[in-house]
């Protein structure tokens, strides 16, 4: 495999630990669709000791959020084990597609941030994942914005225009 930077994946699930004897692996799926595993043929292995490899996925089983997978080469308990804690990851083209109002948050990273008034906010830096909702964190040269990510202040995002616009609610821009 050439090399790539992990920045070129999304994560789709971690290895929790060995099941059975035979190599198999039980993955918590940090997706909202676990059953895309099933489509899976490769995914890309980040283990805890490092490195980043592609495994061949020869048997997959989904029971809701947790999903059961043999990598063909993985076929004993030790090797599964050296696997175990690793992230489970497919190249950003291979993400599936979004329902109408969701985004990954990989996709808006450097989007321009700007008021209804058409003031200049700075760009989007990372996309916190909070218990509420999502929190953009927006610089610009003097300044940093936590802008929450709600109907009430993010009033549109042109994902082909890479632009985000909002409607800061009283005190958010102080």
């Amino acid at each position: 495999m050439a090399k790539k930077k992990l920045s070129d994946f999304v994560v789709i699930g971690i290895i929790e630990k060995p099941h059975g004897i035979k190599g198999d692996v039980k993955v918590r799926a940090v997706t909202n669709y676990p059953a895309r595993f099933k489509s899976l043929h490769k995914v890309i292995v980040e283990p805890p000791a490092g490195g980043i490899e592609e495994l061949e996925i020869s048997k997959i089983w989904v029971r809701g959020k947790v999903v059961y997978l043999h990598f063909k080469g993985v076929d004993t308990r030790d090797k599964a084990n050296a696997i175990k804690g690793a992230f489970l990851s497919v190249k950003q083209e291979d993400v599936l597609p979004l329902e109408e109002g969701w985004f990954y948050h990989f996709k808006i990273l450097g989007f321009e941030v700007k008021t209804i008034s058409n003031e200049i906010l700075g760009y989007v830096q990372e996309v916190m994942d909070l218990p509420a909702n999502a929190v953009l964190v927006v610089k610009n040269e003097n300044r940093e914005y936590l802008i929450p990510v709600i109907r009430d202040v993010v009033k549109s995002m042109d994902m082909d225009g890479k632009e985000i616009i909002i409607e800061p609610m009283e005190g958010l821009l102080e």
